[in-house]
């Protein structure tokens, strides 16, 4: 420890020298407070020391300091080539550490976005049927688009949006998670999309 802490006194504020000094006391005893002194100074003289601040990320995630960790991460990621190794270990620290929200709560604009792409084919098949005259759609026809409506909405709401506002009021917060509940929606959207859209281009 002695013979460290001289060589710390003599590095003569080298960033690189600080910083595998910080390494040799790291791995003989651990984070004390000397290696974080060492890092941070190593840091301060060159921001953009790399390894240094995944190191001081390390310690800061050993001693539960979350914030902190993300910090250095993020600047080991910002100055390592993003194809390198120590530049895809920063980003799997990160990953583990800001996991993407799940998003919870899906609004109505997401859901008829959706539900217009399913849409699109059933609505072109009764115009052309019509011969591109809207008024001239029959009643049968436009039956049959309400059906795909419907299907499309619950199709829409089992695969794309099982978060929207409906979902949440009929299942709770979760809204339409799981396996079970995407089929009792999916199921019946997709079969009464294919049915109207089978009755559309019958010329129903």
């Amino acid at each position: 420890m002695d013979l460290l802490r001289l060589a710390a006194q003599r590095a003569n504020d080298d960033p690189a020298i600080l910083y595998e000094l910080a390494e040799l006391y790291e791995e003989e005893y651990g984070a004390t407070p000397e290696v974080f002194n060492l890092l941070e100074r190593a840091v301060r003289l060159d921001r953009e020391h790399a390894p240094a601040h995944f190191l001081l990320g390390e310690l800061y995630l050993e001693q539960g300091r979350g914030q902190k960790a993300i910090e250095h991460y993020e600047q080991a990621r910002a100055f390592t080539p993003s194809a390198s190794m120590l530049g895809r270990k920063a980003r799997r620290k990160l990953a583990y550490l800001r996991p993407p929200m799940p998003r919870q709560a899906q609004g109505w604009g997401e859901t008829w976005r959706s539900m217009t792409g399913l849409m699109l084919s059933p609505v072109l098949a009764a115009l052309i049927n019509a011969r591109f005259i809207p008024w001239d759609i029959s009643l049968p026809a436009w039956g049959a688009l309400a059906m795909a409506a419907a299907g499309a909405y619950l199709w829409t709401c089992a695969a794309d949006a099982p978060h929207n506002p409906a979902m949440r009021a009929l299942f709770g917060k979760r809204g339409a998670e799981g396996w079970r509940r995407k089929t009792l929606l999916g199921l019946p959207g997709v079969l009464l999309w294919a049915i109207a859209f089978g009755l559309i281009l019958g010329k129903a």
